[in-house]
């Protein structure tokens, strides 16, 4: 699951004796809010450092000032301390702090000018001083070609292995000459014990270009792809399995002399101490639209997600779902499936005109149907081997005015495909959804999995709530007052879907904003943040059944 951030609370004055309310109760989740805070102007949610039985631990930085909150599982702050960076002449950058079994760990990097160094550091946070232990370990030192003046440069990327045995550093390198990206990889045991260490320059035939690609990855300009790592950890476009391999893939660009279906190959990469293995992946006869490549807990290579059945179609519709996987050391696909969605299903929530269009072209022989095209955000691995494609619409589109213009974002319809270990759909179902704004705050959705049962959580319009909506047209949240609505996808029983409101803007005191403001604290609660306007903030707890 997706990891995201908590509150930061910045004053030194403490609401300790105000405690959280019931808001809400549901048969499958229970709402509660902590005190509406005053907050220092200027300041917001951070991030999440981590938490254990009780409480609840937030990280915030300011300048030179660091500041650490604790706060009771009642949403009710224990205490804040605040800490002033050293003032080296350096550049000191903090990369991670993660949460390792019980201890909270924070890796920082000092770049050295004078010595052309880098140094990664790693230290533990004393929970109840809210102050770092002096238990600095150093992890590399980087010299000569490998130094950068100021190492954020590298994106560095931290995994641990499903079995927390093992544990990844990876980060980028300078480029040479050749202008190849080439990365560094090292793998600690649990007590950060080197066990081994290599690099790695990701190209398959010279003079072409190659970006590696994730979820995770981003555009630097000029089409190269660059790492860009979350806070908490949770970004994988490294992958570290319990043996200690890695898996990465990427996209070769052979040039624009090939066709777009050729000139586009991917390859899947496993990363050993030994040995780097790759081979192609695809499909001669499925165009795919969406898909995501991960590293099972079984140490299984996984390539799942949508496709449309024209190989050489034009048009950004998807048909059904897919689920293969690959033995990269044999260079061989060892299974795939591909299940097609029911029409009923890709029609569902379209709106009158979109259906009347489509009716049109029927009786004009073109009975072929496409389901809108989904961005697959979230695929979640299940024990019987099977897995849950979530998706969601998502496209923009610019409004001309005189001579002026500005973009609008839209945020559709959610997806959910429920598959078997074979790849056969069990069920399909939409949550419809319809948000515009000019920018994208309030914009997505949040959503957490526990007890089989997936909790989408997003702002919502007040008609979609009503008793009789059938949603045979879907309104659109645009900002302003607005319901918070839940809806819960019951994985049990073939994906039963309830939908209601939990709060309004006007309750919480602000906007719910997905993204680093909402994070899945627990097995089974999520923290919210909320900030309001006139300097204040609040705490939602979701407590799920």
């Amino acid at each position: 699951m997706k990891q995201l951030a908590l509150l930061v609370v910045i004053t030194a004055i403490g609401f300790a004796s105000f405690g959280q309310k019931l808001k809400h109760e549901s048969e499958y989740f229970d709402v509660y809010f902590g005190p509406n805070e005053k907050r220092e102007l200027g300041t917001s949610v951070d991030y999440f450092l981590g938490a254990d039985d009780e409480h609840f631990y937030t990280y915030f930085q300011k300048g030179k000032d660091v500041v650490i909150g604790k706060y009771s599982h009642e949403l009710k702050k224990i205490r804040t301390k605040s800490i002033e960076l050293p003032k080296e002449k350096v550049v000191r950058n903090i990369e991670l702090h993660m949460e390792l079994d019980d201890e909270l760990y924070e890796f920082y990097s000092i770049s050295d000018k004078k010595t052309k160094s880098n140094k990664l550091f790693c230290r533990t946070l004393d929970k109840e001083k809210l102050v770092y232990n002096k238990d600095d370990k150093e992890l590399f030192d980087l010299k000569g070609d490998k130094f950068y003046k100021d190492f954020k440069n590298a994106f560095t990327q931290f995994d641990r292995s499903p079995d927390g045995s093992k544990f990844l550093i990876a980060f980028k390198l300078p480029e040479e000459e050749d202008r190849y990206r080439r990365f560094h990889f090292m793998v600690f045991d649990r007590e950060f014990n080197l066990l081994w260490e290599k690099d790695q320059k990701f190209f398959m035939d010279k003079g072409n270009i190659f970006k590696l690609v994730g979820r995770d990855w981003v555009s630097a300009g000029g089409g190269n792809m660059f790492f860009r790592m979350g806070n908490t950890g949770s970004y994988r476009a490294f992958q570290l399995g319990n043996d200690g391999e890695i898996v990465t893939w990427g996209i070769q660009d052979k040039g624009r002399d090939f066709e777009k279906e050729e000139r586009f190959q991917t390859y899947v990469f496993r990363i050993t101490e030994k040995d780097t293995e790759s081979m192609q992946v695809g499909f001669s006869d499925k165009k795919i639209q969406q898909y995501n490549v991960r590293l099972t807990n079984s140490g299984k290579v996984m390539i799942s997600g949508f496709y449309n059945n024209d190989v050489n179609t034009r048009l950004d519709l998807i048909d059904g779902a897919f689920l293969s996987y690959w033995n990269v050391g044999k260079g061989e696909m060892t299974h795939a499936s591909f299940d097609e969605f029911e029409e009923d299903f890709k029609t569902s929530y379209w709106s009158e005109r979109k259906m009347n269009n489509y009716e049109k072209e029927k009786k004009k022989g073109k009975d072929r149907v496409g389901m809108d095209n989904y961005d697959l955000d979230y695929v979640i691995e299940k024990e019987d081997g099977g897995a849950v494609l979530i998706g969601e619409v998502s496209y923009s589109y610019v409004v001309y005015t005189g001579r002026s213009s500005y973009t609008v974002y839209v945020r559709g319809n959610i997806v959910v495909i429920n598959v078997d270990a074979e790849g056969n759909i069990l069920w399909s179902k939409k949550i419809p959804k319809y948000q515009s704004n000019r920018t994208m705050v309030g914009l997505g959705y949040e959503v957490a999995w526990t007890n089989n049962r997936l909790y989408f959580l997003f702002n919502d319009n007040f008609k979609n709530l009503k008793s009789d909506w059938k949603g045979d047209r879907v309104y659109g949240f645009s900002g302003g007052d607005n319901p918070i609505n839940m809806t819960v996808c019951n994985l049990e029983n073939e994906g039963e879907i309830t939908r209601e409101q939990v709060w309004t803007t006007d309750d919480a005191g602000g906007m719910l904003q997905p993204g680093n403001k909402v994070d899945q604290l627990f097995d089974n609660e999520s923290i919210i943040y909320i900030q309001g306007g006139r300097g204040t903030q609040r705490l939602i707890r979701i407590e799920y059944k």
